[in-house]
This record gives C-alpha cells, structure tokens and sequence, in this order.
C-alpha cells in the first residue's frame, strides 16, 4: 500500500527473558495465521488475499477478520491495513460493509490498534469515512437496516443468530428456538461495543478537527448508553441482562431462567465495561463476578458462562470452554479502568495455558475445555485465538505501548537500545480525569521513571523492562518521557 511505502519490514522482536517460555508458541501461532490464506477471492469488484480463521473455513468471516487485522496491528501494518479495508466499503458500494457471521465492530478495534502502532494520517483518513458508513448502518443511520429498537436497544437477530460469536450462549440459544421473540428482547453486546466503536471515531474526529461528526458521536454514545444503563443493570446478579420489552416496545425486565435468575450471567452481560459507561459499584460487581473462581474465572481464563449458573454446561460448544477473543476486549477495560493486576490476570492464564497446549500438541486450538485443562476444536485455527499476539507483543517485546480502549498513541520515539522513548497520548473525553494504566517495553537491564507536565508518574514493574504506568487522561494530548 502507497500509505506504508515508508515502513520498514518489521525486524524479529527482541524479547524480554519472561517472554521466551512463550517464544515458539507464538512462533507456531504466528505460522498458522500467515498461513491460513485463501486466494483469489472475489468480492466488491476486485480479487483480495484472504486471511481465513482455518483453511476449514474459506469464507469471509467478519468478526474472526477483526481479531486477525487487530492481532497484524502489533506487527505488521501493512496487513492490517489490508484486512480492515478487506471488511469495509466504499461509497459507491451497495454493501455498507462485509458481512458473514457476528455483527461486532472488532474492524474499530483493530483500527485503534493500527492508529496506535503506527500512526499513519494518509491510512487512517482513507480507513476512517470506510468504517464510519459501517458503524453509521449498524447504528441505524440507514433506513433500509433493522438493527435499531425503538427503545435504542440494538437488536442484530436480523443479522446473525450468534450476538457475540458463543455458538451455544443459553439465552441466545433459547431465542434461537424462539423466534418470534427476536424483536421484544436485547442483548448487552452490541450497544456496548458499537459505544466503543463510536468512540474510537470520536477521537478520530476530533484529533482532525471534524466537528459535525463529533457531535454526531456525541448524539450516537448518549442514545446508546441511555438504555443499557437505565434498564440493563440487574444488581441481585451483579450482571447486565437481556432485557425484554412490552407489545408497546417498551422495557420491562430481564430474561430469567427457569429458577427465576439472571438468563444472562456470562460474557454478555459483563459487556458494558467495553463501552467504559458503568458505575464504579456495576463495576465492582462485574469485577468480583469475572475473577472469582467458579463462577467467570477458571485457571485457564474466563468462563464464556458463569459456572455456577443453572444452565452452565461442561459439554456446549462456547459453554464449557474458555475462547480467548473477548478476553482481550475485557484485558483493554481492566487497563482503562486502571485495575492493573486484572489485566496481568487474564493476559497470563490465557498465555500460559496456549503456550502448554502448543508446546504438547504443535497445534492451534481454538478452545480450552474447563473440565479437562485442554484444548479443543479446529487444529489449524487463528481468528478468534488471534489475541495471544496482542498481548505476546504487549507483555515481552521491546518497544511495545500498550493502552486500554481510551487512550491512543498518536506519536511515538523509542530509543534505538530501547532504553527510554516519548510518546503522546490523546483521550476519550468521556474518561477525562480518570486514571488508567499504559503498559511499556523496554531493556530490562535498567529501570526506569516516567514523567508528564514536568511531574513524576506512578511507575510499577511487575518484571525487569515491563514498566505499568498510572496516567490520569487529559483533555489535552499528553506526553510522557520513560527513561
């Protein structure tokens, strides 16, 4: 791509010593996701080089592409450029974007990464009108889309039978068997990510100055946010649920199973903390819910279901198993809610326990089962198992910032020896004055202070060269020195 003809081919990592144990995992993993490509393929009037979650799938896979574009971001922009614009359109197009499989805008994700790693004004501003008229549809911008309820609940049953890519999630199974319940019920999901997604634009817009479109956000995340927190929260739970509505479209509760729970204690209803609108007690809720054990906590990584719910299965497809890919959403809220030792938590249980399995078995599953500690599913598989290069990169490779959802690097200089760098941030406005954690890389022989506006930030490192710094956001871009 013209944007990148000044990117250099990206040199092998150099790795921190805690990162070796993880080496030839990620190396495997690294092999499988470069290699499970289908082409030519064909799509809107032009052949495209397509990255597959498995060669067993050779179709277009919408969220599995995002968590593979947002896994070549760390690495390889190029690619991720590739694969973003692979997923959108242009507006000639009668598609307002590529759509098989979940509707979840993990493109927007992938492209924070992106603009993170590598900040590119020529990619982002070619990317940035291409997902808006993504999220614009999906937000119900479009008369011809039926995503929107008349109480601002999201409702993407149209779409696809899977919110969230869990294949077998109770609620939405018995939906599925339901149909006719489709238009009177929410899920969590999808308002929570598409707020994300309105604010990453958000900054976008703002950072070139975009007035219009940042009102527009402004408007988008309001009418969004309103009805999740008005009517999702279910605090006997301590978890969003699935609300129901009236012959009226009015809400009118939640979903409950057969002894009268909560039908939503799972990853769905843990949602919202991806859109940073909770309260700081629906957060410490969620937090005890996620990373208590037996309920979403396991030693392999969170739950898909809460184990202790009546309707948990060991034996279901999603239920019953650890996946990895909304792990890394939760991990990026952990960091923007500044809970440090949570986002350690998840990235080391899921890395440890896809570093046993590859090491033992040479293979890329995509599932660890919660009865056995083992792996299961497809043998060749990237998409969803993508995150453990995210945070491979995140937590053992020199060089590496690392943020939550609201904070993006728009500039970065990293010293030759990895011994200090500079770089700015800028902030979601809905999380001024808020602090949060920016993880750095850099060489573990020395250690290291950060400094902002002059004053000396909170420094923590777990191990030599992880640096975990404490950064309050701003209304103004911030830059921080670490030497």
């Amino acid at each position: 791509m013209p944007f990148f003809s000044s990117v250099q081919p990206q040199p092998q990592p150099q790795i921190l010593p805690q990162g070796q144990k993880h080496a030839q995992a990620h190396q495997i993993f690294k092999a499988n996701l470069l290699t499970n490509v289908v082409y030519p393929v064909y799509t809107q009037k032009q052949y495209i080089r397509h990255f597959t979650p498995g060669k067993n799938w050779n179709s277009l896979y919408t969220w599995d592409l995002g968590f593979i574009s947002w896994a070549f971001a760390m690495y390889d922009p190029v690619k991720a450029f590739e694969t973003i614009r692979a997923y959108t359109t242009e507006e000639e197009s009668q598609s307002a974007y590529i759509h098989h499989g979940t509707p979840l805008p993990i493109q927007f994700f992938a492209f924070e990464q992106m603009c993170s790693e590598n900040w590119n004004d020529e990619a982002i501003l070619y990317l940035y009108p291409r997902l808006k008229r993504f999220y614009d549809y999906m937000t119900g911008k479009d008369p011809t889309a039926t995503t929107m309820m008349d109480s601002g609940f999201m409702a993407t049953w149209d779409y696809w039978y899977s919110t969230g890519g869990w294949d077998d999630y109770p609620v939405m199974h018995h939906l599925r068997l339901n149909k006719h319940l489709y238009r009177s019920v929410a899920p969590m999901v999808s308002n929570s990510y598409y707020i994300r997604a309105g604010k990453i634009l958000r900054m976008i817009a703002r950072h070139y100055g975009m007035k219009a479109d940042e009102r527009q956000y402004d408007a988008d995340i309001r009418r969004l946010s309103e009805p999740v927190l008005e009517s999702g929260w279910d605090e006997k739970a301590g978890y969003f649920g699935y609300v129901t509505h009236d012959e009226n479209g009015k809400p009118n509760g939640h979903m409950t199973y057969e002894d009268g729970t909560n039908w939503n204690m799972g990853m769905d209803g843990i949602a919202p903390l991806a859109a940073g609108i909770c309260s700081d007690h629906q957060i410490s809720r969620m937090e005890e819910n996620m990373f208590t054990p037996g309920r979403l906590w396991s030693p392999y990584g969170m739950a898909v279901v809460d184990q202790s719910a009546a309707y948990y299965s060991p034996d279901g497809y999603s239920v019953g198993a650890s996946w990895i890919p909304h792990q890394l959403v939760f991990w990026k809220s952990m960091l923007d809610y500044n809970k440090t030792e949570r986002a350690h938590q998840i990235a080391q249980a899921v890395m440890n326990t896809f570093t046993f399995e590859c090491d033992e078995t040479y293979q890329c599953y995509e599932n660890t089962r919660l009865s056995t500690g083992r792996a299961s599913g497809w043998h060749n598989f990237s998409g969803l198992s993508s995150p453990v290069v995210n945070w491979y990169y995140s937590y053992f490779c020199k060089g590496t910032v690392s943020t939550g959802f609201d904070a993006m690097v728009v500039s970065k200089e990293m010293a030759p020896d990895y011994t200090s760098c500079e770089f700015t941030l800028e902030f979601d406005k809905d999380a001024v004055g808020r602090e949060m954690t920016v993880m750095v890389c850099l060489d573990p022989s020395k250690q290291y202070t950060a400094v902002a506006k002059s004053s000396a930030l909170p420094v923590s490192s777990p191990y030599p060269g992880l640096i975990c710094i404490t950064v309050k956001a701003d209304r103004k871009p911030l830059t921080i020195q670490v030497k």
